[in-house]
């Protein structure tokens, strides 16, 4: 019987709890429409989501498999290397992961890096609409080493 009893509280109190909160969020969506906040933002706000930025200088690590006292250059080896083979070969999730762990590192060689490619990038459509091969001149050097 007082099983029973306690089982009743325990729904009963979770059913209060339930609207209670779920008052508050629509309380929540309201306060933020007035203050010019859409829904969508004052959802991931009230899940406690701020988007970008919320990657720590040890998970940034971890991805770049690096230690605290790497040298800055072995981190930005490290970081075109794994941001070019996911470039080719991987998938568009893990290279802005590695791009964001840069980011989180140090967000002036992430961006500099990012328009050095911008710049390449630019570069090879120029000489290709040119008429000319980007590659003719690698190939070209490398026949001239052997």
């Amino acid at each position: 019987m007082s099983g029973r009893i306690i089982a009743q509280m325990i729904v009963m109190a979770g059913g209060v709890f339930f609207r209670a909160a779920t008052k508050a969020y629509r309380q929540a969506i309201v306060n933020g429409t007035k203050a010019g906040v859409d829904a969508e933002q004052a959802a991931r706000s009230a899940a406690g989501k701020t988007g970008a930025g919320n990657m720590t200088i040890e998970e940034a690590r971890k991805i770049l498999g690096i230690d605290a006292d790497t040298t800055r250059e072995v981190v930005i080896q490290k970081f075109q290397r794994m941001y070019d083979q996911n470039e080719k070969h991987g998938s568009f999730y893990l290279q802005s992961k590695i791009y964001r762990s840069m980011e989180a590192i140090d967000p002036d060689i992430a961006s500099k890096v990012q328009e050095a490619r911008e710049a390449e990038n630019v570069a090879k459509a120029e000489a290709t609409a040119e008429g000319e091969n980007p590659d003719s001149q690698n190939t070209e050097q490398k026949s001239d080493k052997k």
